[in-house]
Order: C-alpha cells, then sequence, then structure tokens
C-alpha cells in the first residue's frame, strides 16, 4: 500500500511540474514573432549597408507601433539619420510585417 501512495505522489507531482513548465513556456512562444518584426527593420537596413545603433533600432521598433503617430515617425527619423527614403518606406514596412 505504500508503495502504490508513493507511485500516485509522484505522479502528481510530475503533473504538476509539467503544468508550472507549459504555463511559463506559452507566453514566450505567443509573444516571439510580435518581438521579431522589428529585427526584420534591422536586419534589412543593415544589409543595405547602413549602421544600426541605438535611434535606427529605436526607429524600426516605432516602425511596430500600434500608435499610428508613433509608426508614422519610423521612416521619418530614419531619413534623418542618413538612411534614402524608399529604404526607409521598406524597413519600417518589414518592422509591421
Amino acid at each position: 500500500m505504500g508503495n502504490s501512495v508513493k507511485s500516485l505522489n509522484v505522479k502528481r507531482v510530475l503533473v504538476a511540474a509539467s503544468i508550472a513548465a507549459a504555463a511559463a513556456v506559452v507566453p514566450i512562444v505567443t509573444a516571439a514573432p510580435a518581438s521579431a518584426t522589428p529585427l526584420e527593420c534591422i536586419n534589412y537596413l543593415e544589409h543595405q549597408g547602413y549602421p544600426v545603433g541605438p535611434k535606427v533600432i529605436n526607429s524600426c521598433k516605432n516602425g511596430d507601433s500600434g500608435s499610428v503617430v508613433i509608426r508614422q515617425s519610423c521612416p521619418v527619423t530614419l531619413v534623418s539619420f542618413g538612411v534614402k527614403s524608399n529604404h526607409a518606406a521598406t524597413a519600417c514596412r518589414a518592422a509591421r510585417a
């Protein structure tokens, strides 16, 4: 009888640990695509030969904003940093993709 109780307790612990692990992983998996879009903007600009620093990274993040006003600032600020307007428009579209 003692072994069956221990076996049941071990199963309960394993189930609880599995549920906790799944609860920790699900938010990470669901958040990953949203955080990848500014990276597409950054990668595009790097591929075009532009230096990418904190200001460019912030502009790419703005391109993925839920606010239309902030999103529209993306190409404007990139152009002010020396990015050609067609490259800035493409990069900011990539940030929203």
